[in-house]
């Protein structure tokens, strides 16, 4: 605890990345791993979450467009 309260590198970051790189910048993510190991957790659960958002945009788009053209054809099919 002592680390973070007096450290520049530690001291007044507020992002989980600017952490990580403080911690192995001064090699402490050797003397606190689970820390360590917490803060890339938290940081690659964010890619994680944006990964699976941009996969579902892409099936909800690809279903509207889907919907779009079976209404198309149907209209088609009714005309004749």
């Amino acid at each position: 605890m002592v680390d973070f309260l007096f450290n520049f590198y530690l001291q007044f970051r507020h992002l989980a990345f600017d952490l990580t790189k403080g911690l192995v910048r001064l090699g402490k993510n050797y003397i606190y791993p689970m820390v360590d190991i917490l803060l890339r957790l938290v940081i690659t659960l964010h890619v994680s979450i944006a990964s699976i958002d941009r996969v579902f945009l892409g099936i909800k788009l690809t279903k509207a467009r889907m919907q779009h053209y079976f209404i198309i054809c149907i209209m088609i099919e009714v005309i004749r």
